[in-house]
Order: C-alpha cells, then structure tokens, then sequence
C-alpha cells in the first residue's frame, strides 16, 4: 500500500515534514491534479468539514476511509456508501 502524499489545509503544516515517514504535507489542491483512488481522513475534529470539501468543492470521486476507533468507508468510487 502507498501513500503518496499527506494534505492539509493549514498554511502552517504545508511545508511540514511528517517524522519517520519524511513525508510532505502538501495543500489539499494537489487533489485535483493527480489520479488519487482513496483518502483517509485522520482529523476527527473536522471529518464533516473534509468530507464535504473533497466531494463539493474538490469532485472527489474515489473511496473516502475516516479512521477513528476503527476504519469506516464512507464514499466508495464517489458514492456514499449508504447510497449503494
């Protein structure tokens, strides 16, 4: 499994590199110029607020994981999953 790239919106943790893994946080804008399949979201706090902007704002149409005390689907190739 890869993980290509860890995005976040704050300013302040563009630019930032993750420990261990030494990977880039980069603006979630990278989204619409790659082929992405799945994001996990990891920001409980916000997993409303990321959801919707990566469906309305960013057209995400690949699977959507948050990952809280377990890892639930919630958009699988676009689509939430209730609507399935």
């Amino acid at each position: 499994h890869y993980f290509p790239s860890l995005c976040s919106s704050s300013r302040n943790k563009q630019g930032l590199l993750i420990p261990v893994t030494h990977l880039e946080v980069q603006s979630p804008e990278i989204l619409a110029e790659s082929d992405v399949s799945a994001i996990i979201i990891t920001a409980m706090a916000y997993k409303q607020e990321i959801e919707k902007t990566l469906v309305e704002e960013f057209r995400f149409k690949g699977d959507i994981f948050i990952l809280g005390h377990s890892l639930k689907c919630t958009h699988k190739n676009g689509l939430r999953v209730n609507e399935l």
